[in-house]
């Protein structure tokens, strides 16, 4: 099972032999403080509609009758057989009770009749109402979940809607490639989290290259952001800006809008409730319909970015002189985030400061949102990787280190076991070195030598283990920093793309000139010292 791919199995077969959660208990069942179990059910049902606005269905009726039918775009049969092999086995099953199992191992018998069914539902811009009905189980945020909102709200959909909604999402990427907002980051080809670190710390360490200058960070946090977009903004968006075709929008429009929820808790259901604003968590459609929906939300400020990962936004202050605050940058945002119903978790919206001026101003102002403050942290974790006011990275290397040296007590256990040296080695390379090199492009070389050394110890102690000597972190780091930068060069939308010019004789890239070994240690100088070197581009 290891070498065959199967990780979900490995892993289960890792647990086991170490004893992990050897006696399973049972699962606890959910209570709410305050709430009787014969009503939570509906309770929570009405909980999770809290967003639904009635004074909207006017609007959203208003836009349906601008949108005119048209002939819609055709699905291929083997576009349909494809989607059905790849549904996994185990899926949870939606309310049609359709598991993934027959559609999985079924494909070829049942594309023939999905594919008909999915092209009838384009062609009249309406989806069957069964597709559009979710059972959502509410998942505790924490063990000490007591109140309603310490629970996150996971939609069971019908997983021959979720194909249709694959099918829709490659329709809409195809469309709108392109003429995306390229500070973001999530659902892009050849983008993903890394890039989005990158971004952010490129923009950080070229401007603190400079005299007299300093960053400021505020990572916000958006309160049930894809359950409060508001379909009728989101259609006319795709309308206008991205000139999306009117059969396609009556797809989405109806998507949206009249899906019938229940709520799965403690073994009973609630009553059903419709809905018809934002989209379930755990729909397919759902992050990318977001990133569309928050397309507009850009600063217009000079020396303002708004850096975006689906609904991770930071926006950057690149601070000159007596500047001390976002300024109009900030204030644009949350009026923007206000007139399209998005609401800012102030309490978990974050700022911070980045200053190595040595006469730096004592207090550089607080941020304000609603009359609140915003609080100045000295770390934040941002798409997994922690950042700190220092650029150091020390807790996101002790924070690795802790999580690494749990997987070696497993690895301990396969070699007790006497497992191949073959599997072992795999079980390093997904279980280990996973962990010590995720996103390690955007960090690795700013670190201190003593943290390198100890995260080389993990790798050190692995190979002893192991019986046979595994790759150092340095070279891994140069390989994944030359992989990166050529996928960058791959990708002339991608905001890092201009950071690399040819000099003219067409082999080497120019070299930005840098003060601090701060900018010289990050991606970009690196990545050019690097392709530089390679064989064919050394000057003669």
């Amino acid at each position: 099972m290891y070498s065959g791919g199967d990780l979900k199995a490995a892993w289960k077969g890792i647990k086991c032999m170490a004893s992990c959660n050897h006696q399973k208990e049972d699962k606890k069942p959910i209570n709410v403080k305050g709430v009787p179990d014969s009503v939570l059910p509906d309770v929570f049902n009405s909980f999770f509609s809290r967003f639904e606005r009635g004074d909207l269905v006017g609007k959203v009726g208003v836009c349906k009758e601008a949108l005119k039918p048209s002939e819609g775009f055709v699905i291929s049969l083997d576009q349909v057989t494809i989607l059905l092999k790849k549904v996994k086995v185990g899926k949870a099953r939606g309310p049609d009770a359709i598991c993934g199992r027959t559609l999985h191992h079924c494909a070829n018998q049942l594309s023939g009749v999905f594919s008909r069914l999915f092209q009838t539902c384009v062609d009249v811009g309406q989806i069957p109402s069964l597709w559009k009905t979710s059972t959502i189980i509410p998942i505790p945020k924490s063990s000490t979940s007591k109140e309603l909102s310490d629970f996150r709200p996971v939609a069971l959909t019908s997983l021959v809607m979720k194909t249709f909604e694959k099918i829709l999402k490659s329709e809409i990427l195809s469309l709108t490639e392109g003429r995306l907002d390229p500070l973001q980051f999530a659902y892009q080809q050849n983008k993903g989290v890394e890039d989005a670190v990158l971004c952010v710390l490129n923009m950080v360490y070229r401007h603190l290259d400079k005299t007299g200058t300093c960053v400021r960070l505020l990572f916000a946090d958006f309160s049930s952001a894809f359950n409060k977009m508001q379909p009728h903004i989101l259609i006319e968006r795709l309308a206008n800006v991205f000139n999306l075709p009117d059969q396609l929008l009556l797809l989405i429009l109806n998507f949206l809008t009249g899906r019938t929820q229940r709520v799965l808790v403690n073994g009973q259901i609630s009553l059903p409730l419709m809905s018809s604003t934002g989209s379930p968590q755990g729909c397919v459609l759902s992050p990318l319909l977001f990133i569309l929906y928050t397309d507009s939300c850009r600063v217009t400020q000079n020396n303002r970015f708004l850096v975006k990962f689906s609904d991770d936004t930071v926006l950057m202050s690149l601070l000159s002189g007596s500047e001390i605050n976002h300024g109009p940058a900030l204030s644009d945002f949350v009026e923007w985030c206000d007139s399209n119903y998005l609401d800012l978790n102030v309490k978990k919206t974050k700022d911070m400061i980045i200053d190595f001026r040595r006469s730096a101003p004592p207090h550089l102002g607080s941020s304000i949102i609603h009359g609140e403050v915003v609080e100045v942290v000295e770390e934040y974790r941002y798409l997994g990787s922690w950042i700190d006011n220092k650029l150091r990275f020390v807790t996101n290397t002790d924070s690795i280190f802790k999580r690494a040296q749990q997987r070696i007590y497993l690895l301990r256990k396969l070699n007790y076991f006497n497992v191949n040296k073959r599997i072992l080695c795999n079980f390093y390379s997904c279980f280990i070195e996973s962990i010590l090199t995720f996103s390690f492009v955007c960090w690795y070389k700013a670190l201190s030598m003593k943290d390198k050394k100890k995260l080389q110890s993990i790798v050190k102690t692995c190979s002893k283990i192991i019986g046979a000597k595994q790759r150092d972190l340095q070279s891994l780091w140069e390989e994944r920093v030359r992989k990166k930068a050529k996928s960058i060069l791959g990708q002339p939308l991608h905001a890092l793309h201009s950071e690399f010019s040819l000099m003219p004789s067409g082999r080497r890239y120019y070299v930005p000139s840098r003060k601090t070994n701060r900018f010289a240690n990050s991606f970009v100088p690196s990545a050019i010292e690097l392709l530089n070197s390679e064989p064919g581009r050394v000057a003669q």
